[in-house]
């Protein structure tokens, strides 16, 4: 199994924990456009973590691109179909990930910080 470093990984979800509250409380006007993007961006960091992982990549990819454009067609129409739709996809990616993470974590061999980031 490659190592991964989920060191970046562990900085935007922190970032995404900070900033979309932040969103709401502030009453930004652009706040749904604020929180997709940062949500967007976690996502495409997301998928870098799982790099050379074969199978997990290639369908974190899907899960993300999908997510992406239902996420963005949903800010532009006030869509609340596509909103569900991207979060469905965004679901997909996120049980992905777990399921590549836990898998590292649980089965790797090597002991190290990144394990425990």
């Amino acid at each position: 199994m490659e190592r991964t470093n989920f060191y970046y990984l562990l900085i935007a979800l922190l970032v995404f924990l900070v900033t979309i509250p932040l969103a709401d409380d502030l009453d930004i006007e652009g706040a749904p456009i604020v929180k997709g993007l940062v949500f967007s961006c976690l996502l495409i960091i997301g998928v870098w973590s799982l790099k050379g992982s074969g199978r997990s990549f290639t369908l974190g990819m899907i899960f993300v691109v999908a997510g992406v454009v239902f996420n963005v067609l949903a800010v532009q129409m006030h869509s609340f179909f596509l909103q569900h739709s991207s979060l469905l996809f965004m679901i997909g990616f996120l049980l992905v990930a777990i399921t590549f993470t836990l898998k590292q974590v649980a089965f790797g061999n090597e002991i190290s910080l990144n394990r425990f980031a």
